[in-house]
């Protein structure tokens, strides 16, 4: 099967926080949901991490959601998250 389509490049935003890890992300992502379709700002953020046995950080709580960075932020979080355990396999 092939698809056929643009694509659109957009940049994204990444901050690091004062400990050197992610604390958060946003970009211009495609989304259906909205009248008329396009391209609607997304982000998530980082607010506490993980550090597994052998000394692996993973983002260990955060949100993510549509709006980032817009007033109507509040309202297009849809997903928050807390990593309670992580293996690192070699």
């Amino acid at each position: 099967a092939k698809a056929q389509g643009s694509v659109v490049k957009s940049p994204v935003v990444l901050t690091v926080g004062a400990n050197g890890g992610l604390a958060e992300l946003a970009l211009q992502r495609w989304n259906d949901s909205v009248k008329p379709p396009g391209l609607a700002p997304f982000g998530g953020s980082v607010s506490d991490e993980l550090v597994t046995s052998d000394g692996v950080h993973v983002a260990g709580r955060g949100r993510v959601g549509w709006q980032w960075g817009e007033p109507e932020q509040p309202e297009g979080e849809f997903f928050n998250y807390r990593v309670m355990e992580a293996t690192h396999r070699a």
